[in-house]
């Protein structure tokens, strides 16, 4: 390894760990914000009012995938630098295709609201499809950050346009529109993230004039492109097999759930957000990818099995405490949504890799096993057992990718990741059985103090590098809070 080899690698590791740190205290933030949010919002909207948000947001979301056509990634996996002509090129393509994608969805509309009975007749449903011009604007910045490693202005950013979406949801959710308060917020904070790129003038005139610079990007963002439709199809046909089976409201209860569960998976996506650009910039140099990936997963991995594991074990309840009788159904499906959103979390470490390292193709295969596996065991498992069901189909999913996934990424994986991933799901899985066996999940303090005495000490037991791991984190903390 030459000098500038080990100078680039030791800058690329540094940026990577304060970029972490920076993004985890950022998203400590805005946790707190979200659930608050969450707390506010249960006592103002409905189940239907989720249901509707859930539904909608699945298709918006995947459109918006749709019109990246898989640039995003493309362009911060290059090796180069990326040009003023490239992201003049990108901006124009990500706007022709969010208006077609808009066409679209007003068009989908018709049918949407006859299949799901939509109670509401709003002209401006028909129109939501817009949303993905205002996401096309709002990549720019990220792009740049991501490109550049600059993980403290992107959480700048992320923080003051977060702060945004949970103000505006709840003020608008007061004021009594509805499902409409969820749009309105996303809007507002896309609105800041566009903001904040005019002002660093990151911005320029969409231009088909130069379209040969992004022509390379194209063929290489095919790959990217497809793991997007892969997911986008995903979030389209659940909602539509679940309608076979269940109505509005519940399914409005399993968003409202799965999101106030999922609010600690911007921690594994902070991860992922540090990972991928810095395997992009490592991914000649195979023995630091590993490094990076096992330093890193180990640590993430006690912190999946930590939070999920307590939220499954406190869940039922923090929802008697914190909310009221609409939402108490909830406490039946909170600890398995929390295994399922565990294991979601830790295969995505996987596929950041397998992104990282150029290999998309890959983990297109992946995704697409797991959209058959999702659909097939929704449709067979939701008929008998009905949200039980699909969120047995989703764990089962969910597991079995991980696993193929990490068939596909053996060779950058070491054995101690795996080795920590089996104990810590072990150690979790142990504490809330005896905590669900012998009912002691409606008490918050009896259900904390048997997790911990369970959960920690059989993780020690059998790896004794957790307190070292440990130790490290509350000592980075420390020193990054004094500086």
């Amino acid at each position: 390894m030459t000098d500038n080899e080990s100078i680039k690698r030791k800058k690329i590791a540094t940026q990577s760990k304060r970029g972490l740190l920076i993004l985890s205290l950022r998203t400590a933030i805005t946790n707190v914000l979200q659930f608050i949010s969450s707390i506010s919002l249960a006592r103002l909207l409905t189940p239907y009012d989720y249901g509707v948000f859930g539904i909608l947001n699945g298709w918006i979301s995947s459109l918006s995938y749709l019109t990246d056509i898989g640039l995003h990634e493309s362009l911060v996996q290059q090796k180069s630098d990326i040009s003023i002509n490239q992201m003049k090129s990108y901006l124009s393509i990500r706007i022709i295709l969010s208006v077609s994608v808009s066409i679209f969805f007003g068009i989908s509309f018709i049918f949407l609201k006859s299949y799901y009975n939509f109670k509401s007749d709003s002209l401006g449903l028909y129109f939501l499809g817009l949303i993905t011009i205002f996401e096309a604007f709002s990549t720019i910045p990220k792009i740049h950050f991501q490109k550049n490693l600059n993980f403290i202005a992107f959480s700048k950013i992320e923080l003051i346009s977060t702060v945004f979406l949970y103000i505006g949801q709840v003020l608008f959710a007061y004021l009594g529109f509805g499902f409409w308060s969820f749009f309105i917020g996303i809007i507002l904070r896309q609105l800041t993230i566009i903001a904040s790129g005019f002002y660093l003038k990151m911005y320029h005139v969409p231009s088909f004039t130069h379209l040969q610079p992004i022509f390379s990007n194209l063929k290489k963002g095919v790959f990217y492109q497809i793991n997007l439709i892969i997911i986008a199809l995903n979030a389209i046909f659940i909602p539509i097999i679940l309608k076979l089976f269940l109505d509005v409201d519940t399914i409005g209860l399993y968003f409202w759930t799965n999101g106030l569960v999922s609010i600690p998976l911007v921690f594994i996506n902070n991860y992922n957000n540090v990972l991928f650009p810095a395997i992009a910039k490592l991914q000649s140099n195979r023995e630091q990818i590993k490094i990076l990936i096992t330093r890193g997963g180990e640590v993430l991995i006690l912190a999946i099995g930590l939070i999920f594991g307590l939220g499954a074990a406190l869940g039922p309840s923090l929802i008697d405490i914190l909310f009221n009788e609409r939402w108490y159904a909830a406490k039946s499906i909170i600890a398995l949504i929390s295994l399922t959103i565990g294991l979601y979390g830790t295969r995505n470490i996987i596929n950041s890799l397998l992104s990282g390292i150029g290999n998309p193709f890959m983990r297109s295969k992946i995704e697409l096993i797991n959209f058959f596996l999702v659909i097939g065991l929704t449709y067979i498992l939701a008929q008998q057992f009905q949200l039980f069901g699909f969120l047995y189909a989703q764990t089962i999913a969910n597991f079995t990718i991980l696993i193929i996934a990490s068939i596909y990424a053996r060779e950058y994986i070491q054995f101690d990741l795996i080795k920590r991933f089996i104990i810590v799901f072990s150690g979790a899985l142990l504490a809330n059985y005896l905590l669900y066996n012998f009912k002691l999940v409606n008490n918050i303090f009896i259900s904390f103090l048997i997790f911990m005495l369970v959960f920690f000490p059989f993780c020690v037991l059998l790896d004794r590098k957790i307190i070292i791991d440990l130790q490290q984190i509350f000592h980075k903390i420390k020193s990054f809070i004094k500086k």
